[in-house]
């Protein structure tokens, strides 16, 4: 047995989503049978203000909500084919990061969890990651689960940055607790990481801006498989100078996780409304979707594709999806049964993520390290104490000095107490 899911993640620069042009742009790219999993990831889905007030996040993630399920209709709701009722059946924030998982199947997912972390300022939610947990139920009645994270991490270029994006991953990756005594990893369960996670192009400040400039366009290539020149060039940029794959294959970070071939150009950093890419950055793949790949062998994972939707222009960034099929058994487990991370073959002795080199044991692994990937004490007195309050005032300091509301409160208090003092 086997379950197709749709992934997608897009960092909406702050700005609202266009119903229409977003809607076109899904429909073009969505799968023509339905998945039985729909999960998208957003960034930056509202400005730094609203993120710091929950009823004002909701607000967002109701409009987007509204917006995919009326694409996800429009696909696949027309007179030749049945037609499918797609519900939510999972929905969560972490200041403007959300996620919204979707499906046309409702009954065959139960028990969703949810868990957020801040890795922002002060650990203020200005960067941090939201996760979803679900229960698959397959028709013998047998149970998967799967666990999605959804993060936006530290941004610019530099070593100190790099080390920064890698502290952050493992942060959030061991901070969220989704209240079943795991955090974002956990045995016999699927894990998808996706997210705009900043990584760069070069770890010096500089990056080869003429090369990346002058990428192909966009084209439809087998996302495991690069069999041209046109994709093989890209795949040897990426390969050349992307920070994440770099650290991949170094076993700095993601380890036991796979991602497709990235054959699409970078998607980030354009001018707002056009395909220009803004100076002011190098471009960058930042926007990236992984998934744990620790399978048994013969029981791979079929990445369908894996792309950027190019023509929704209204964001610097451009949304990236990943469509893909998972064996129902999950992968091999990467934690211990302390919460420790095991030691994997390093990405470079593995040719291919099918040929993935397991022992048939319950631990598939040569042992485990050092790295901790369960809540600590000082993370849940992070997440519990400081984040609200390093967001209760930040979210007050910036509607005191950025609204006109908050002005006009502030400037009364000055007039108070200028009175009070003149009168005493």
């Amino acid at each position: 047995m086997s379950l197709p899911l749709f992934v997608l993640s897009f960092n909406l620069g702050k700005l609202s989503l266009n119903a229409h042009e977003f809607t076109e742009s899904l429909v073009q790219n969505f799968p023509d049978d339905p998945c039985d999993l729909y999960v998208f990831g957003f960034q930056e889905m509202c400005s730094i203000l609203d993120g710091c007030f929950q009823p004002a996040v909701e607000k967002h993630m109701i409009d987007i909500n509204r917006v995919l399920l009326l694409a996800l209709k429009k696909k696949y709701s027309s007179p030749d084919q049945k037609n499918f009722d797609f519900t939510t059946v999972g929905m969560h924030n972490c200041g403007a990061v959300g996620i919204v998982a979707i499906t046309p199947f409702v009954l065959r997912f139960a028990n969703a969890r949810f868990a957020d972390a801040s890795c922002g300022t002060l650990c203020t939610l200005t960067k941090g990651a939201v996760g979803l947990r679900i229960q698959y139920v397959s028709e013998d009645t047998s149970i998967t689960e799967l666990t999605f994270a959804n993060a936006h991490l530290c941004a610019l270029e530099g070593e100190l940055q790099y080390q920064t994006r890698l502290a952050n991953l493992q942060s959030v990756m061991r901070a969220m607790d989704f209240g079943d005594n795991y955090n974002f990893l956990k045995p016999n369960c699927h894990s998808f990481f996706m997210g705009d996670l900043n990584f760069r192009t070069s770890k010096k400040g500089t990056s080869p801006v003429d090369e990346l400039l002058n990428l192909p366009l966009n084209r439809e290539v087998d996302p495991l498989e690069p069999d041209d020149k046109q994709t093989a060039y890209i795949v040897s940029l990426v390969k050349k100078y992307d920070e994440l794959t770099a650290g991949r294959e170094n076993g700095e970070l993601f380890l036991g996780f796979e991602e497709p071939y990235i054959s699409f150009p970078p998607t980030y950093k354009y001018h707002l409304g056009t395909a220009i890419y803004n100076s002011l950055r190098s471009p960058l793949w930042c926007d990236r979707i992984l998934y744990q790949s620790t399978y048994r062998r013969g029981m791979s994972p079929v990445a369908h594709k894996y792309m950027s939707m190019p023509l929704y222009l209204r964001s610097d960034h451009r949304p990236v999806f990943l469509h893909i099929t998972i064996p129902v058994e999950a992968p091999a487990s990467i934690i211990d049964q302390n919460g420790h991370l095991v030691l994997l073959p390093p990405a470079h002795e593995i040719a291919n993520a099918k040929k993935f080199r397991l022992i048939d044991n319950k631990n598939e692994v040569s042992g485990p390290t050092q790295t901790y990937m369960k809540s600590t004490p000082l993370d849940k007195m992070q997440q519990s104490f400081f984040r609200p309050i390093s967001d209760l005032c930040l979210g007050n300091a910036l509607w005191l000095s950025t609204t006109t509301r908050g002005r006009l409160f502030v400037l009364a208090l000055v007039v108070l107490s200028a009175i009070s003092f003149y009168l005493s």
